[in-house]
């Protein structure tokens, strides 16, 4: 067996470019934030994520060629876009003062996915039914009816520390109400 011997510059020069490789991967994995508006841009940026893959989800509902097996495929997608963009913010860094709005986003986008992997699915696939029966219209509406409920508390909450993010900041959002949705 042979033996390799290594000089102590080597061995210097081995765990520098070691720790150089494994620094700037971790930067790169986490985004860093010189001014608020770069921070809101980019927590507004994965809500943007999400609400295109909605769209698109809403539109083959309105197709009535679309089947079943087509939605929940698309619902699956929607679920990765949302744990993708729950994980970006998790690891990001919040600019100073903006831990309210990481938790604020966090909960609507945990609150996202929660309707897009549990309730969702259940109603569609009663909506998909040839006939359905009294009791699973009541399902839909019992549904649909709990997410009118919730829903605006988490956008209420979204929006609220966005606000105070951007007034502890010195900048303005350009409108709360044209915030995109899921």
């Amino acid at each position: 067996m042979k033996k390799v011997k290594f000089s102590c510059a080597t061995t210097l020069l081995l765990l520098l470019g070691s720790f150089f490789l494994n620094h700037t991967t971790a930067q790169a994995q986490t985004p860093v934030f010189e001014h608020a508006v770069d921070y809101n841009d980019f927590v507004v940026g994965a809500q943007e994520k999400i609400s295109i893959n909605y769209q698109i989800v809403l539109l083959a509902l309105q197709d009535k060629n679309t089947t079943l097996d087509q939605v929940l495929a698309m619902l699956a997608e929607l679920i990765q876009v949302t744990d993708a963009a729950i994980a970006e913010v998790e690891a990001a860094q919040p600019y100073p003062s903006g831990e309210g709005f990481k938790a604020g986003a966090l909960g609507l986008f945990r609150f996202y996915r929660k309707m897009y992997a549990e309730t969702y699915p259940e109603m569609f696939e009663l909506m998909f039914t040839e006939s359905p029966t009294p009791a699973q219209e009541a399902r839909i509406s019992e549904l649909y009816g709990d997410l009118q409920q919730s829903e605006p508390i988490y956008d209420a909450k979204y929006i609220e520390a966005q606000l105070e993010f951007a007034r502890r900041n010195n900048f303005t959002i350009a409108s709360p109400e044209a915030a995109p949705e899921k």
